[in-house]
Formats: structure tokens, sequence, C-alpha cells
């Protein structure tokens, strides 16, 4: 009957020997299977931040391009009076320089047939005068939106003037405040105005 018992201890302890076994392989089996639901959600937390991340830029970006397109937009409604503006500081700098060269006061306007002199088309002026009128527009435009060139150069800026108009274009010139001015002409009475003179 010892023996009875003894048996049936071992058969028992052999049993629950094997249920731990069971228990611990299965212990570790949940283990593992944490372990890899834990690597998953801490990939799962850091895609998340990430994602937050990148609709935080993207926020911003959209509301820096909404700012862009809001100033691009405010910009063209206001180009046509900054142009309008534009035009019209130039349009008094040329009747300015062109007032002074005519020796008589004029004012330059622009329509869409082409400039104006005093409200008649400047094709009907004679050559000398649309010479002088050239010499002020391009003195004009020079200034305006090229304020530090100091150099020019001008091709014949007289050829349709007779003495005393080519004198005062040439004085303009002179004292039109470009550190240097070459002057291509055929004119000999031009010579006077010429600190250095190239004869070709």
């Amino acid at each position: 009957e010892i023996d009875e018992r003894l048996a049936k201890s071992r058969e028992t302890a052999a049993d629950i020997a094997k249920r731990i076994q069971v228990a611990k392989d299965r212990l570790n089996e949940i283990n593992n299977k944490y372990k890899v639901a834990v690597g998953a959600y801490n990939a799962a937390v850091e895609s998340y931040n990430l994602a937050r991340k990148y609709v935080a830029e993207a926020k911003n970006s959209l509301k820096e391009l909404e700012e862009n397109n809001r100033l691009i937009k405010d910009v063209r409604e206001a180009r046509k009076e900054v142009t309008d503006h534009i035009w019209n500081l130039v349009l008094k700098s040329i009747s300015n320089y062109f007032s002074k060269l005519r020796g008589a006061s004029a004012v330059i306007t622009k329509s869409d047939a082409g400039f104006m002199c005093d409200g008649e088309l400047v094709s009907d002026l004679s050559g000398s005068t649309l010479d002088i009128l050239g010499l002020a527009i391009r003195f004009a435009l020079t200034k305006m939106f090229l304020p530090g060139v100091g150099l020019q150069i001008l091709d014949e800026p007289g050829a349709g003037c007779d003495a005393d108009r080519s004198r005062v274009m040439m004085g303009f010139i002179s004292a039109s405040g470009f550190n240097q001015n070459i002057i291509v002409t055929h004119r000999i009475d031009d010579e006077v105005a010429a600190d250095n003179l190239i004869i070709l």
C-alpha cells in the first residue's frame, strides 16, 4: 500500500511537473508575444509622433502658402495703380528733361497710340525735337530704374539737330550727372563738349 501511494505520488508529481513545464512554456510564449506587442506599440507611437510632426509642418507650409497667395493677390490688385504711379513719375521726369533741352515748357504724356507732347502725337514733331525727346526719355528711364549707373553711351544723339540745339544737347549731356558719357557723332562742333576725342 505504501508503494502504491508512493507510485501515485510520483505520478502526481510528474503530472504537476508536466503542467508546470506547460505553464512555463505558455508564460514564455506570452512574454514573447508581449515583447512583440510592446515593440509594435512603440513603433506605432513613433509613427504617430512623426505623423503629427508632418501634419504640423504641412499646416505651417499651408499657412505660409496662403499668406504668399494673399500677398500675390494684393500685388496683382495694386499692380495697375503702382504701374500708373511709376509711369506718372517717369513722364514728369521726361517732361522736365525735354523742356530743358527744348528751351520751352512741354508736357509729355502717354496714350495707347504712343507718347504725346502737349496733347499731340510726337510723330508730328520735327526730327531734332524727336532727337531731344529720345534723349529725355533715355535719361528719365535710366535715372528712374538704374540710378547707380555711371556710364552712358549715345550714338548720334543730335543727328537731326541744328548747331544751336546740338550745343544745348551737349551741355545737357555734360551736366547730366553721369561719370562718363561716350558719344558717337559725325558733328565737328560736338567736339567742344569732349574731354577726350578719338577720331576714326
